[in-house]
């Protein structure tokens, strides 16, 4: 099999944090337009309407 090169075009300091029910209660936008990279928190609002069943990631679509 032929090797991959990979090289890396950015990178984000993170402090791993705590897991509550399955979540970080953190979102990772990445805009590869410019390579600019955030760690965004989740809204309170977001996640008493979200968590259990369908979860952020419907609220993310």
């Amino acid at each position: 099999m032929a090797q991959i090169n990979l090289k890396e075009i950015k990178c984000v300091p993170y402090q791993p944090v705590e897991v509550h029910q399955g979540y970080t209660d953190h979102s990772l936008h990445i805009n590869v337009s410019n390579n600019k990279i955030k760690i965004c928190d989740i809204e309170e609002k977001i996640k008493q309407k979200f968590i259990g069943g369908k979860g952020y990631d419907l609220w993310l679509m």
